[in-house]
């Protein structure tokens, strides 16, 4: 029976209407309205067709500018989608049955009209219009095998507009609807779609808009950094969404370079966010693993392990996860045998792990006692000398992760302590190891002796048995007379190097060593006797003062390498000389001015060595060190001023402000003028590129303000004046995207707040002359306000007339003092007026 045309629009209504009620009977009522289809098309041919489209899309009409926010609207979308995808489908098995090949069905006429009708929509004003003809053209093009070409343009056209759309939740849609048209035979510049996708997923605002960049983005060579660059987005769902779901999608992780393998780890594992984290090591720890068949050592041997500075951190992730490898993983004598450095860095993890977690028991069964393991690294070193540098650096390696093994345990086998002592005695002095690995070497050094007496006196003999193998002591007068040629000679000397590095290893001086052999051989020596002096004095804490061989240590290697015109020997003396300080008061007193004017006549590296040390001998003596000494706590307080206000290298800058904060917290330093000093820094639009010392200061500022009443009274005294300036420098810098001057100052007042100290009542206890001042401190803040308003200038005048209303004045606050206030208020009113 043939419907009319008042039964055709009553029944589809009727479809409709079902539909947006439940999803559930989607698939009931898609057959129901398809069987209407056909019948209309069988019995009134294309006249049918048309009345059936015309409807179809009518009741399609009525939801397109509803809100977002609309169950029955999204599933009266779903619905339709789902219809046009069954009657494909249902055409598709016909004629695959048929062998008909039609170039126009009912399928691809209702589907062209459907488009022919949404398209000047996506023009419409009206954002919701917008969005939902977006809905609708995204489900309908996941659902469609093909597209003619014609059409194809046109909907490539229409996306590329929408897909820069103002509505986020647009360009959503239009990222899914576009990603259908990329063209994976096309680089990027020649595809229109993926250029503008890359654009969308570097510099689009909108989280989503960029998460949805990511799931549709089609994965090549040329996408593939874009794609991993999101592991650092600012908003942690698209972060996890690149670990949970991007890269494991694109397969074998081999195909990544080892450097983007080593990223990806580190962000991930890395991440602030625990749920990132727990993504990161997921992928770690099941998917990549099972790309190389479970094999541990070869998932290591892809992540370089020698080099890599996230592989620890990635294994402790990874045994974390799988508990049930950590009590299943064996270790037989074959693995030590032939030992790699990813095999010994594996055990080397385990152990950490089980000692971390309490595994004890698991490190008893599978771990070799400690002879057995000086047997293995009496081969290593056996093998040492003869070996290319490459595998030197491997042996090194897998050296260093015996020792690390070998620091945790308790030395129980006294047979075995005496064979390591004996193996580190004799090697230490005999091969030219990495600064690294020397140190790991002392350290367990220091362990098989009994004290710390005759850790210092065997250590002590070694350097000076390595120092006299130099045979220069018999030239020392000479060498003397050419160090000393002036008061100032070991730091205002030119180096030997134009650009000397922050921090210079022992295997990097072996590299750049050009001059003759001798002075080649003379130079290492003293540097590896400098650094075994200085792992020396790290692992010790009684004073040397009467020590003889200490004393000539002193005098014949440390000072004359301060005095020395290289600058890694320079650097590495004035460093085992800042160490000794520590523990002698009496040689801290003398050298202060020694270091003060390294700090001012130093090239860059030796000045921040010298920052470093003289904050240390600060935090260790206090004032003490000032006794009978030529240098006083003002004129120290004047150098920290001096190189915080005229220094233009960065790291000087950020060790500087690290040292006067540390200073500062533990009440050494008490000036408001270096507190102002550092809040100028802190908000100053020229340090914004230097993120260590924006940090620091971060930590900092908030951490003094609230942790004693003395210190937020220090703040309120240096407040105006502090702002006054930075309105002066805010001037200069108008191009700047800094943050506003009414936020810098609130952001003081918040400092400033009594409530928020931490242990208000202790602090009174501890600072009572202060706690009446703290008290009114707002008052005292309002009247300085107040002074500074009258003088002031109109932009800084409305921003500090709008910080009275945010001042908290109480009955109990000093009434002398408000109605000074008052009086000051009534002096700018009549002024003004």
């Amino acid at each position: 029976m043939l419907l009319t045309d008042g039964l055709l629009e009553q029944n589809i209504r009727k479809h409709f209407n079902d539909a947006q009620i439940s999803t559930a009977a989607h698939r009931k009522l898609v057959n129901s309205l398809l069987h209407i289809h056909e019948e209309q098309a069988e019995k009134k041919g294309l006249e049918g067709e048309i009345e059936f489209t015309k409807e179809f899309l009518r009741n399609i009409f009525k939801i397109i500018p509803l809100k977002k926010k609309e169950p029955a609207v999204d599933r009266i979308i779903k619905f339709c989608a789902h219809y046009i995808q069954h009657i494909q489908e249902k055409k598709s098995e016909t004629y695959k049955q048929n062998g008909d090949e039609l170039e126009e069905t009912i399928t691809s006429r209702l589907i062209r009209s459907l488009f022919d009708h949404l398209l000047p929509g996506l023009e419409s004003k009206d954002k919701y219009v917008r969005l939902r003809i977006c809905q609708i053209i995204t489900l309908v093009i996941n659902c469609m095998e093909e597209i003619d070409d014609d059409l194809f343009q046109l909907l490539k056209k229409a996306l590329e507009k929408r897909l820069r759309d103002k509505e986020p939740s647009i360009r959503v849609q239009a990222v899914i609807a576009a990603s259908r048209f990329q063209n994976s035979d096309e680089d990027v510049n020649n595809d229109s779609i993926k250029k503008i996708f890359l654009h969308l997923i570097q510099h689009d605002s909108n989280a989503e808009v960029r998460r949805s960049v990511i799931l549709n983005l089609e994965k090549s060579v040329e996408t593939l950094p874009f794609i991993i660059e999101r592991a650092r987005d600012v908003d942690s769902i698209n972060r996890r969404t690149i670990f949970s779901r991007t890269l494991p999608e694109m397969g074998d992780f081999r195909q990544l370079s080892i450097g983007k393998r080593e990223k990806i780890l580190k962000w991930g594992i890395k991440d602030r966010n625990d749920q990132v984290k727990k993504a990161a090591t997921k992928m770690f720890s099941t998917i990549w693993i099972e790309h190389v068949n479970n094999n541990l050592l070869e998932l290591l041997e892809r992540l370089d392990v020698i080099n890599s500075k996230i592989a620890e951190d990635a294994m402790s992730s990874f045994f974390s996860m799988r508990i049930d490898v950590v009590k299943t993983i064996t270790f037989d004598s074959d693995f030590w045998e032939n030992i790699t450095p990813e095999s010994a860095f594996l055990v080397r993890c385990w152990n950490d792990f089980c000692i971390k977690e309490g595994y004890t028991h698991l490190l008893e069964e599978k771990i070799p006692e400690i002879s057995k393991q000086a047997l293995y690294i009496e081969k290593i070193l056996e093998n040492f000398e003869d070996n290319t540098d490459e595998n030197k650096q491997e042996l090194e390696f897998i050296l260093e992760q015996f020792l690390l093994i070998i620091k945790t345990t308790d030395f129980s086998d006294e047979m075995g302590r005496k064979k390591i002592f004996n193996i580190l005695q004799n090697n230490i002095p005999n091969f030219v190891f990495s600064e690294n690995l020397i140190t790991h070497m002392v350290e367990v050094f220091q362990k098989t002796v009994s004290d710390e007496r005759t850790y210092a006196k065997l250590l002590m003999e070694i350097i000076l048995d390595l120092y006299d193998s130099l045979d220069i002591r018999t030239n020392k007068n000479k060498d003397n007379k050419d160090d000393v040629r002036s008061e100032d000679s070991f730091v205002s000397a030119v180096s030997n190097q134009d650009n000397p590095s922050l921090y210079i290893s022992i295997d990097s001086i072996i590299t750049a060593e050009t001059e003759v052999s001798s002075e080649s051989h003379k130079t290492l020596i003293i540097f590896r006797c400098l650094h075994l002096t200085q792992v020396m004095l790290e692992n010790i804490e009684k004073n040397l003062q009467n020590n003889f061989e200490f004393i000539e240590i002193l005098h014949n290697l440390i000072i004359p390498s301060v005095r020395s015109h290289n600058a890694a020997i320079r650097e590495k003396g004035l460093r085992c000389l800042g160490l000794y300080c520590l523990l002698d008061k009496k040689l801290a007193k003398e050298n202060l001015a020694l270091f003060c004017h390294c700090l001012v006549k130093g090239h860059d590296s030796l000045q921040i060595e010298a920052i470093k040390i003289i904050t240390d001998i600060f935090m260790c003596y206090k004032y003490d060190v000032f006794d009978d000494s030529s240098t006083d706590l003002h004129s120290i307080q004047l150098l920290y001023e001096q190189i915080l206000q005229n220094t233009s290298n960065s790291d000087i800058m950020a060790t500087t402000v690290e040292a006067v904060a540390k200073l500062m917290l533990i009440s050494f330093f008490d000036d408001p003028k270096l507190l102002k000093t550092l809040i100028i820094l802190y908000f100053h639009p020229e340090t914004s590129s230097n993120s260590h010392l924006r940090q620091i200061l971060a930590y900092f500022i908030p951490a003094y303000s609230y942790s004693l009443p003395k210190n937020q009274f220090s703040l309120q005294k240096i407040f105006v004046p502090t702002l006054h300036d930075l309105s002066q420098i805010f001037e200069n810098f108008d191009d700047t995207e800094s943050i506003s001057f009414s936020q810098i100052a609130l952001q003081m007042m918040d400092w400033i707040d009594p409530k928020k100290l931490v242990n208000s009542h202790l602090s009174n206890n501890l600072s009572s002359s202060y706690t009446k001042t703290n008290e009114n401190i707002y008052l005292s803040l309002a009247n300085d306000i107040c002074t500074q308003i009258s003088a002031s200038y109109n932009k800084e005048k409305r921003t500090l007339s709008s910080l009275l209303n945010k001042l908290h004045i109480t009955h109990a606050s000093d009434q002398q003092l408000a109605l000074s206030i008052h009086s000051t208020i009534n002096s700018i009113l009549m002024v003004t007026f």
